[in-house]
């Protein structure tokens, strides 16, 4: 399965549109101006995630992860490297003294950054598809990649994909890289698809 160059700029206007309305949240929570750059959208098979997300990231990986359902039905992952939540912590917590871990304030910081952006996002996937979502409670794990990978038991009866949205935003000029990953089978995949190009 692949997506059409036209597929890939109407999601990424998707995103786009949802990382605006997650990112003024994120603007009242920190007090800071969150820019984002362009999205890279890819749609892969599951099994190619790990190779995939070690191209961009590396060593040990902060995830929040929040499961779907509705007529379309997946799993959402928000992934940051080790670096990159530290620097939330730090903005976030005003913190200035240096750590190697995260204690439980800080996961809970990190959590709450991860229920903003990905409830935006699906919550506006939602809108803008004019699909009905519900989605659950996010939790928050801190793990190499390829054990974070492991945790997932796909349902090897139909194919299932992930769709990886590759960006950067920055808050106070501090550069943080995230990873959105939504992972889905097939028949949630060709409704999501059918509804893209719905918008014409």
């Amino acid at each position: 399965m692949l997506l059409t160059e036209r597929q890939k700029d109407a999601i990424a206007e998707i995103i786009n549109i949802s990382f605006s309305r997650a990112a003024k949240s994120l603007n009242e929570l920190t007090g800071s101006r969150v820019i984002i750059s362009v999205p890279k959208i890819e749609l892969i098979e599951v099994d190619e995630l790990e190779n995939t997300l070690k191209n961009y990231i590396v060593g040990e990986v902060t995830t929040i992860h929040q499961v779907f359902n509705g007529q379309v039905d997946g799993d959402a992952l928000l992934i940051f490297d080790k670096e990159g939540s530290k620097n939330i912590v730090k903005i976030l917590l005003k913190e200035e003294s240096s750590f190697d871990e995260l204690n439980e304030a800080m996961r809970e910081v990190i959590t709450e950054v991860g229920n903003i952006v990905l409830s935006a996002c699906l919550s506006m996937f939602g809108n803008l598809l004019n699909v009905k979502l519900k989605f659950s409670v996010p939790k928050i794990s801190l793990d190499s990649l390829s054990q974070m990978l492991k945790t997932f038991e796909f349902d090897r009866t139909e194919i299932r994909y992930a769709l990886v949205i590759f960006m950067e935003f920055s808050l106070e000029g501090t550069d943080i890289k995230g990873f959105l990953v939504l992972i889905m089978g097939v028949t949630s995949l060709e409704k999501f698809i059918a509804e893209i190009d719905k918008l014409g």
